[in-house]
């Protein structure tokens, strides 16, 4: 039998004791990949979290998460082809 792997976004917010305070997971669609490529913290503290994922071609998606919570504040979605990838640091 085989199997589909599905990847997805992960993000959790840990304190300075080690304690998760949240975590939350962007899935794209069933069979399909999604790749969180960026994390990145606001001047206010908003965690913003950039990647992508496959639909009928790669698309990119950047999650706003509220600090406190973890709550979803805004997404934007850009609809790409599947030869566009967003750059690695290494």
């Amino acid at each position: 039998m085989i199997q589909a792997i599905q990847l997805n976004y992960f993000t959790s917010k840990i304190n300075s004791s080690g304690v998760v305070q949240w975590s939350k997971i962007f899935r794209g669609l069933i069979n399909y990949q999604s790749r969180a490529r960026k994390i990145a913290v606001g001047v206010s503290g908003n965690v913003y979290v950039t990647g992508e994922f496959q639909s009928a071609t790669m698309d990119y998606m950047t999650i706003k998460y509220n600090p406190a919570t973890g709550d979803t504040i805004w997404t934007k979605q850009y609809n790409g082809t599947a030869s566009l990838r967003i750059m690695e640091d290494y």
